[in-house]
């Protein structure tokens, strides 16, 4: 399956105050695309030329990514942007699924050992796989990109 994306969808969602520039929010935007998605990104600059954008696979020769969730304030709470793990992986989407993945089988470990005394909770899965976000904070494979909200 092939995606479409034009400079147009870009700068829509382009958010001045988190962002240098159109340029480097482009720049970020198109390789987020091709690290999560397997598919083909055929992409429409401001030109109106097209550029084809293949999906990031990092294959045999796998890249190491840290995976970084971004801040929140919600609900009288907050946190910054915090580094969440690193793995090997063919593309950023595949290391948010093992490190996110290990995370959970780690905690789930931890409520069913005999010391744990707290109430444990049905080993929640607050992971979205499909938009790279736990909880409905997104995650990132820098620090610089996780910080840009909420710091």
């Amino acid at each position: 399956m092939a995606i479409s994306t034009s400079f147009e969808q870009i700068r829509k969602k382009f958010i001045p105050q988190y962002w240098d520039s159109i340029d480097s929010f482009e720049e970020y935007y198109l390789r987020e695309l091709s690290e999560r998605l397997p598919d083909t990104n055929y992409y429409t600059n401001r030109e109106g030329k097209e550029i084809t954008i293949p999906p990031i696979n990092h294959s045999p020769n796998l890249e190491l990514y840290e995976v970084w969730i971004e801040g929140y304030a919600a609900t009288g709470e907050h946190e910054t942007a915090s580094l969440l793990g690193k793995a090997k992986a063919r593309n950023f989407a595949q290391a948010c699924h093992m490190v996110m993945a290990t995370k959970f089988l780690e905690r789930t470990r931890v409520e069913n050992s005999p010391e744990y005394k707290q109430y444990s909770t049905s080993s929640q899965w607050s992971y979205d796989p499909s938009t790279l976000s736990s909880w409905g904070c997104r995650l990132y494979w820098n620090e610089e990109l996780a910080r840009k909200s909420f710091g």
